[in-house]
């Protein structure tokens, strides 16, 4: 079982280290992260559908209710950046750019812990034994969805003042 941990953590931050060293335009950065948005979406939509079979037992219907608000709030978090890059790419004046540039890379680094907790709290939902298989996975790929979505944030390259 250690072992496993310690494998999954070295291919975590190994994958991790390689996003970040691969820069990608603000324009391609929104290009990838419009699909995992929607993605995310379909999963929240998708959990709140299979929570109404669980609406009688109060223990499961509550976990369905966290993730679909854990997931909701990493949804609003990506999306405000998305949103903050796409008014970017309406910016002519390069002195323009580049401040505003430094302004989305400073609100992408501020709202990292905010992304962490979100999969911390994703990753204690999914380890209650009271969830059904089906929300796990979706639950899962969600979580990996909000780390990838993260890891674009991160890689984006802007310009210098």
């Amino acid at each position: 079982m250690f072992r496993r941990c310690v494998l999954s953590l070295i291919l975590i931050c190994g994958s991790s280290h390689a996003a970040l060293a691969q820069s990608i335009s603000p324009d391609a950065a929104v290009k990838r992260l419009l699909p995992m948005l929607i993605q995310l979406s379909s999963d929240s939509k998708d959990l709140n559908e299979m929570s109404l079979s669980h609406v009688a037992n109060c223990d499961t219907d509550r976990l369905f209710v966290d993730l679909v608000a854990t997931i909701d709030e990493a949804i609003d978090v990506i999306a405000d950046k998305v949103d903050m890059m796409r008014v970017y790419a309406f910016i002519s004046s390069q002195h323009d750019r580049a401040r505003a540039g430094l302004f989305i890379a400073q609100e992408i680094r501020s709202r990292r812990k905010t992304i962490d907790l979100l999969i911390e709290k994703l990753v204690n939902t999914l380890g209650a034994s009271q969830l059904p298989a089906g929300a796990a996975v979706i639950a899962n790929r969600s979580k990996d969805n909000i780390r990838a979505a993260m890891s674009i944030l991160e890689s984006t390259q802007w310009p210098q003042p």
